[in-house]
């Protein structure tokens, strides 16, 4: 007689974030031959584990939940602040895990729950070709939110290369602002983030920049869209003290400034490639899955009886 396997419920379902496709969509797909998965948008189902993605449910609810399900908590750029985070911890006190997307934010939630970091899969990725054309343009991807920042540096730099910006259309008119502000800065163009214009201009840029802003989420911002672009085989620029930099050089990859002059020679894009074929298995959805089919095992081996309040 086969044993019944173990079965986890992500939500809530909102594919329009980011983190929904990493750590719903993806991590089920990828998870799917080890455990039941099932996902739901507002009404939790029964399930042996509950991966909550970003959007914590009311305190009562999660009262109930703990008595039945094991709850594991991602909180993605949610809290925009410590003080936030404490506020919180009647709510984050009652998971069995927290799962952070930056190591640098385990100590904020380490207080309330055990603590892990596993990082997201690379995804937006293409073939590592090293005969990549050197002379394309650089590439950004963010947010809106996230260009003020790129304003600013570029207001006191100017890049070697034109700039594409790919971002979101939630606010048109903020964003030809902002498009303007740039052209009197420097040659570029705006187009709408798409996954399918990700990777094209994944294919067409020579290089990459990533630069982040000071408030609490930008300062603990995960590696992710760096890994991918490495993973592309693409020179990554980074401001130094930024996190995802800090991240990759304890992964071993030392990242150029945005204004080292290394940053688009055939050295880096050497190192550039090697590191990103390293990445693409290390960080791929299949080895992802392996870290969390352990929290999952490890969390299963505590009766629920033991964590009831």
């Amino acid at each position: 007689m086969s044993l019944m396997r173990t079965t986890l419920a992500f939500g809530p379902e909102l594919p329009h974030f980011g983190s929904w496709q990493w750590l719903g969509a993806d991590l089920q797909r990828g998870l799917s031959h080890e455990f039941e998965t099932c996902s739901f948008s507002t009404e939790i189902p029964a399930a042996d584990i509950v991966v909550i993605i970003k959007f914590l449910p009311s305190l009562e609810t999660l009262q109930v939940l703990r008595r039945s399900s094991r709850i594991v908590f991602c909180p993605v750029d949610i809290y925009f602040s410590d003080i936030e985070i404490q506020q919180d911890a009647q709510r984050l006190k009652l998971c069995h895990a927290i799962v952070t997307h930056a190591p640098s934010l385990q100590a904020y939630f380490r207080p309330f729950a055990p603590t892990f970091d596993i990082p997201h899969h690379v995804k937006y990725v293409t073939e590592l070709n090293a005969q990549r054309s050197d002379q394309g343009p650089i590439l950004w991807v963010g947010v809106q939110a996230n260009l003020e920042p790129l304003v600013t540096w570029l207001k006191g730099h100017k890049l070697p290369r034109e700039l594409v910006i790919l971002t979101d259309e939630s606010d048109l008119a903020g964003r030809n602002r902002i498009h303007q502000q740039i052209r009197a800065l420097q040659p570029v163009e705006v187009h709408p983030w798409t996954p399918e214009n990700h990777l094209r201009w994944l294919d067409r840029c020579s290089a990459a920049i990533d630069i982040k802003g000071d408030d609490f989420r930008a300062r603990h911002k995960p590696a992710t869209k760096a890994c991918d672009y490495l993973a592309s085989g693409i020179p990554i620029a980074l401001e130094p003290e930024s996190n995802p930099a800090q991240i990759l050089q304890q992964l071993g990859f030392r990242a150029v400034s945005p204004t080292d002059d290394n940053w688009l020679s055939p050295e880096y894009r050497q190192e550039c490639l090697q590191f990103g074929a390293a990445l693409r298995e290390v960080l791929s959805l299949r080895r992802i899955a392996i870290r969390w089919a352990w929290l999952f095992h490890k969390l299963m081996s505590v009766p629920l009886q033991r964590d009831l309040l």
